[in-house]
């Protein structure tokens, strides 16, 4: 539990910019719906159990509304949803870390919280 006046929180946030930095040219909502369809098609073959806490319906119905989603969305919203898919196994060894990717412009920055 966090007490005094003040805590220092770490997050994960995407480089500001806006909306139209946010739809840029780099992003490609049609090569992201490929990569929905990878995680979709690549998850299953390569977990040992990636099926303990859902079932196949319930994993092939999340890949295919985020498919249906990923042209809808922004660059960061589509980084989230890719997040989400992958974090629906609910296990501590399985997940999208967008911190690896320099391309994608995710950085850490330290916010002070403040109790009032």
């Amino acid at each position: 539990m966090l007490r005094g006046a003040c805590a220092i929180l770490l997050f994960a946030a995407i480089r500001p910019g806006g909306a139209r930095a946010q739809r840029d040219s780099a992003f490609d909502a049609a090569a992201w719906g490929e990569d929905v369809r990878m995680i979709g098609r690549e998850l299953p073959a390569r977990h040992p159990n990636l099926f303990y806490r859902m079932t196949r319906a319930q994993w092939d119905s999340a890949v295919s509304a985020t498919g249906a989603r990923m042209p809808s969305l922004a660059k960061d919203q589509a980084l989230v949803a890719l997040m989400e898919l992958v974090a629906l196994v609910h296990d501590g060894h399985t997940s999208l870390n967008p911190l690896f990717d320099p391309a994608l412009r995710v950085r850490y920055y330290l916010v002070r919280a403040v109790s009032v």
